[in-house]
């Protein structure tokens, strides 16, 4: 019987590596070259493994008093806070009408849960900057009714529809409190045609990024600095890959549909990180066009590459299950016949639904770097081949004008919309 990994393990990668390792038919060899991913400094898996949670909490319009609030949050308390997750609870869901002393009413539960909270697991909340109760939650922010908490905006620069959030307030307010956390929209793409793309309901709360509620996610990082040349870049990524698919299944998930979708969905989010440090040492003016066309002939060759190993990995072991390949086959089979149907749905077949995400953080170097941050921007658009746009790695927006904080959701907005900004982008002086 396999090991696997309790939700207590944290980050230890002793074990980790044996809980993957033990999923092959040569442990110790694998285990070793697993161990020497940590040891080489290549790979690190940033927080939280099989602990982060992203739910939605969503009420009748009519619901007469916070019971169903009450239940709910308690329930988030004893069944997950108290396992040691970190939760986000996307409140999106709520009534048009929950504002004012209704949305008070409403977090009178959370602020309950929270005082009978002892073990002090990270709690958040989020919500779409087109909610009605937008504007309220942040005000109670500011009040510091929220201390402690955590608010992860889903936001969209380029929406044309009004609201209650104006963007130079969301601008300003989330420049001026690093608690509140700006996660753009429409941030998960489809790695084949074979599927159709997901809409985010929440976000996860230690990734920053946007997800459907109650799916499990393998969260890992790659150093930029770390990864080798060509040949050895994709020895690399295929061993941190299949460390990564044999985790999926030694960890214990805290809920049971997080242990389904696991093995349904195989969802991995492989980041990449240091890439301002890297670019930096090697000497790349971020202001130079070369230095951006470099950047995304090298991130596209990443992303290729993590694409041709899970590819490889299918056909090793089955793509994953929800794909439904033997039901494609079955569909294309009348007009291609068996072999051929066969052929097409294997050559797109892929082992995981997800796999590389980028951050706008990760293309700024650390701070004291003396050319100033705000030129960084410049390389946002070289993150548009993620298949996951996140908000992962050392926070810059204290580095950044408000005007510039600005402009870096507008440019990440748009490459999580797969949008084109041209110059200084369309005007935002209006509603989101």
């Amino acid at each position: 019987m396999n090991p696997s990994v309790s939700a207590n393990a944290g980050s230890d990668h002793r074990q980790l590596t044996i809980c993957a390792a033990a999923q092959e038919s040569h442990p110790a060899r694998w285990e070793q070259r697993f161990t020497d991913l940590f040891l080489s400094g290549l790979l690190r898996l940033p927080a939280f493994p099989a602990r982060e949670v992203a739910l939605r909490m969503q009420l009748p319009e009519n619901h007469a008093d916070a019971g169903l609030a009450d239940s709910f949050w308690h329930r988030v308390h004893k069944e997950l806070l108290t396992r040691g997750c970190h939760v986000n609870v996307d409140l999106s869901g709520l009534p048009v009408s929950a504002s004012g002393r209704r949305l008070q009413r409403f977090l009178e539960g959370l602020c309950c849960c929270r005082v009978v909270d002892s073990s002090s697991a990270p709690l958040g909340l989020s919500i779409t900057a087109q909610h009605p109760a937008a504007a309220a939650i942040l005000a109670l922010r500011q009040g510091r009714q929220l201390a402690g908490l955590t608010v992860a905006l889903r936001y969209s620069a380029l929406a044309s529809h009004s609201g209650l959030l104006s963007w130079p307030e969301l601008v300003a307010q989330s420049h001026n409190d690093t608690a509140i956390l700006p996660v753009p929209l429409m941030a998960i793409r489809p790695l084949t045609g074979l599927y159709a793309s997901e809409v985010g309901q929440s976000v996860m709360p230690a990734s920053l990024f946007e997800v459907r509620a109650d799916t499990a996610w393998l969260v890992l990082e790659l150093q930029a600095a770390s990864l080798g040349q060509a040949g050895a870049l994709r020895r690399q990524i295929a061993t941190a890959l299949r460390f990564a698919d044999n985790l999926i299944d030694g960890l214990v998930w805290p809920r049971p549909a997080l242990r389904l979708d696991a093995l349904l969905n195989r969802r991995i989010a492989m980041r990449i990180s240091g890439i301002g440090d890297w670019l930096a040492t090697n000497g790349q003016d971020p202001r130079q066009q070369a230095t951006l066309t470099r950047l995304r002939r090298w991130l596209l060759f990443v992303r290729h590459v993590f694409i041709h190993e899970s590819r490889l990995l299918a056909r090793l072991r089955g793509p994953f299950p929800e794909l439904g390949a033997e039901e494609l086959v079955a569909c294309l089979a009348p007009r291609y016949g068996v072999n051929d149907a066969r052929r097409l749905v294997q050559h797109q077949s892929l082992r995981h639904r997800h796999l590389l995400a980028l951050s706008p953080f990760a293309l700024f170097p650390a701070a004291g770097h003396p050319s100033p941050a705000h030129v960084w921007l410049n390389l946002i658009p070289a993150i548009g081949c993620a298949d996951t746009i996140a908000m992962y790695g050392e926070d810059v927006r204290t580095r950044l004008t408000v005007g510039e904080w600005g402009r870096l959701l507008q440019l990440t907005s748009a490459v999580a919309a797969n949008t084109r900004v041209t110059g200084q982008g369309r005007s935002h002086s209006g509603i989101i």
